[in-house]
């Protein structure tokens, strides 16, 4: 049994990060160059505090296939001027505003629990719950949830509500 880890370079999921972006290359450039491989469900540019492309980004997506086509058609594949390199992303983040911090869960809720319950009040992409050496849960979770908005509806409906006898923080991760 188990899962719910993100993956590392192995199997292909439906977000392909991007590299090698030009600083003027913003998420709409982005989705209509990756759009020639597959439906696009989400594009985003990486920015740093002062708004500045960090030159690259990650595309989510409908289905595997059209994140597996993209991988193969696109990279090394001129945008705006450079050559840009497509490849599965190694790092489940979702954008910063649609992850969410959920802490003082019960020590016996796994990864499945907290996404179930997170996924009754709004749409829940992944779900993690990290674990010390001897498995056992440190006592809070990582969510990414599908949009921004879905992650305010998760805050305004789950923070300071209780599961198990524990009053459960949930509030945007300020890790992301």
């Amino acid at each position: 049994g188990g899962g719910g880890g993100g993956g590392g370079g192995g199997p292909v999921g439906t977000r392909v990060y991007v590299g090698n972006l030009s600083y003027e290359t913003d998420w709409a450039a982005l989705k209509d160059h990756m759009k020639t491989a597959g439906a696009v469900a989400h594009a985003d540019v990486s920015r740093g505090p002062d708004g500045r492309s960090k030159g690259f980004g990650v595309v989510e997506f409908a289905t595997v296939n059209d994140a597996r086509n993209a991988i193969r058609e696109l990279h090394d594949t001129y945008l705006n001027g450079r050559a840009i390199i497509v490849r599965p992303d190694k790092d489940p983040k979702g954008p910063p505003d649609a992850r969410l911090y959920v802490g003082n869960l019960p020590y016996k809720m796994q990864w499945q629990g907290l996404k179930d319950l997170v996924a009754a009040v709004a749409t829940v992409e992944h779900a993690d719950v990290p674990v010390d050496a001897d498995g056992r849960s440190k006592g809070f979770g990582i969510v990414e949830m599908a949009s921004a908005e879905d992650a305010q509806i998760a805050i305004r409906e789950l923070n300071n509500t209780e599961v198990e006898g524990r009053s459960i923080e949930v509030r945007l991760d300020r890790d992301a």
